[in-house]
């Protein structure tokens, strides 16, 4: 992709807001990523679409909103488990996959590595971009349309999801450690989710990714079935109706520009943007789902790291 500094967003949306010029590096480095995703998915005939800040930073700014810097894209689960068993020995160096199996919420990521590099061949190739970029992907599901069957898979998908988070994190805590104060209570939630599903977990410290996979065959339970409503399932569980869209509006994609490439968005965008943003064409800084610059940690730990040894920051870095 043609690297074009000048592109970025010339209007002042907002009068104070400022993107430097290591936002706009950042930026495009993510959509190197998006190119290899689309490659892999365009070879091997598997759906995709733009999705939340993307598809509205290609509805409205043609590229990303000013203040978002990263990238989603969505993939009926069908496609989603066929990219899976695809992309591990398609994708092309230094670009990977990213993937927390202990996780039913955190995204499957393209990413062009996960480490900090100022060798110049990676800088010329990623716009001067040190830092690891990429993009978010995330699966579509149905849902039941009866109402009575939506609370049921909410509630199941909803403690099955708390529990594999709190098991990733507190896991010694939960099973290793008897103690004053130990949660036994949540113990005994996952003892009711073997007996609700008539599964069985092994206690062990692989409890929070059977958890997870349990999620996972949750969120995709209805998807043989006859139902025109899908959704994310991770964010259903929890936003509730707002993320319930009608399946129609992902029958074919526009492709619309977005920075210097195009991108698939879905045909009833409209439909979709309204759920989510309302108002959609009316700019409103923030409401994303982190904070702005990703790369600011990153950032911040290099240049702390070059201080500490003596090393002047080169100019680019402080742009």
């Amino acid at each position: 992709m043609q690297y074009n500094e000048n592109r970025y967003f010339p209007e002042d949306l907002d009068g104070d807001f400022h993107i430097r010029a290591m936002d706009k590096r950042y930026k495009y480095s993510s959509v190197e990523s998006l190119e290899e995703f689309m490659r892999i998915c365009d070879e091997y005939g598997l759906r995709y679409f733009a999705y939340y800040g993307t598809m509205l930073g290609a509805v409205r700014h043609k590229g990303f909103i000013p203040w978002d810097d990263d990238i989603d894209v969505v993939m009926f689960r069908e496609d989603f488990n066929q990219f899976l068993k695809i992309a591990p020995n398609a994708v092309r160096p230094p670009f990977e996959l990213q993937f927390v199996e202990t996780s039913a919420f955190y995204p499957l990521r393209l990413v062009n590595g996960r480490d900090i590099r100022l060798e110049e061949d990676f800088l010329n190739r990623f716009h001067g971009c040190p830092y690891p970029t990429g993009i978010d992907i995330y699966t579509l599901d149905k849902l039941p349309e009866d109402e009575g069957e939506k609370e049921f898979l909410r509630s199941l998908y909803e403690v099955t999801k708390f529990m594999a988070q709190y098991t990733d994190e507190q896991y010694e805590e939960l099973y290793e450690h008897e103690r004053e104060g130990s949660p036994d209570d949540l113990k005994e939630i996952v003892d009711g989710i073997e007996s609700a599903l008539n599964v069985t977990f092994v206690r062990d410290n692989t409890l929070a990714k059977q958890l997870s996979t349990l999620c996972n065959r949750l969120a995709a339970i209805y998807n043989e079935t006859d139902s025109k409503i899908v959704t994310r399932m991770d964010i259903w569980s929890t936003d509730g109706h707002r993320e319930e869209m009608p399946i129609e509006c992902f029958d074919d994609v526009i492709m619309m520009p977005f920075e210097e490439i195009e991108v698939p968005i879905p045909i009833g965008y409209d439909e979709l943007l309204k759920r989510v943003y309302g108002d959609y064409m009316t700019p409103v800084r923030g409401g994303g789902a982190h904070q702005y610059r990703n790369y600011q940690e990153h950032e911040d730990l290099l240049i702390g790291e070059l201080k500490s040894k003596g090393y002047n920051i080169p100019p680019f870095l402080l742009e």
